[in-house]
Formats: C-alpha cells, sequence, structure tokens
C-alpha cells in the first residue's frame, strides 16, 4: 500500500506541478523525576515519546495543504494522540485568501487567531 502512495505522490508531483515536503520530529525521554515538598523527595518513572511528521503540499494554482499527524504515547504534556492533529487548506488568489481547517496559528511567543 505505501509503495502504491508513494508512486501516486511522486506522478502527481511531476504531472501537477506539485511541490510536496515531510519533516518529522521526534522526542523521546526516559528517567525519573522529582515530585514532593521542599525536603521530602519522591522520584518516579518519567518516560515519554512523540512522534510529529508534518506534511506540506504546495501547487502551481496557489493551494496550500498543511497536515500534521501525532503519534504520542505518553506525550510530554496532555493527553495521548494517534492520528491527525492539525488540517488547513489555504488559498490565496489575486484579490482574495481563503483558509479552511485549523485556524488557530502560533506567532512569536503566542496563539492568534487571524480571521481577516
Amino acid at each position: 500500500m505505501n509503495k502504491y502512495f508513494i508512486s501516486w505522490l511522486c506522478l502527481a508531483s511531476v504531472v501537477f506541478g506539485l511541490d510536496v515536503n515531510f519533516s518529522l520530529e521526534t522526542k523521546y525521554g526516559d528517567g525519573s523525576k522529582v515530585k514532593g515538598q521542599q525536603g521530602t523527595k519522591i522520584y518516579s518513572e518519567y518516560k515519554f515519546i512523540e512522534n510529529l511528521l508534518d506534511i506540506n503540499a504546495i501547487f502551481d494554482n496557489g493551494i496550500f495543504i498543511s497536515t500534521q499527524l501525532e503519534y504520542s504515547d505518553p506525550p510530554v504534556f496532555g493527553a495521548s494522540l494517534k492520528g491527525f492533529n492539525n488540517f488547513v487548506v489555504d488559498y490565496m488568489g489575486d484579490n482574495h485568501s481563503v483558509k479552511l481547517g485549523n485556524l488557530y496559528s502560533l506567532y512569536g511567543r503566542g496563539l492568534s487567531l487571524n480571521m481577516t
């Protein structure tokens, strides 16, 4: 199944002027963490693994597709997730721009919602 998907992706890239890029980020930790108040130190096991795969596709006609797949069991923070974390389809024309999907974006040091 994977070889058919990769073959189709390469063919689509040549035929439709598609630019595709992949980015994989893996975080792994194994050790112990300290719990407790001032004087009492309690050590507990601390393990995590996160895999984030970003897939971005840019078409010649101004369409941009971005998705992020996440496998985290257990993650660094929050609940475990296995599947789509983010999906955005963006079109930019001469006089307008349309964005569908997860509209939250991280800019600088804060989270913003751009809906202009």
